[in-house]
């Protein structure tokens, strides 16, 4: 029993880390190249 809740945490936990990914693959790509400073800025933190 405790496994197949174990297995279900991760299949979640994996879902939330792919869109987590997807999320600043997006923002990297669309968002931030229109304000260099900005972009420069967030990379230096």
């Amino acid at each position: 029993m405790q496994n197949k809740a174990t297995q279900k945490q991760a299949f979640f936990f994996t879902i939330i880390n792919y869109a987590g990914i997807l999320i600043g693959i997006f923002s990297t790509l669309f968002i931030y190249p229109k304000n260099k400073e900005m972009l420069g800025v967030f990379r230096y933190v």
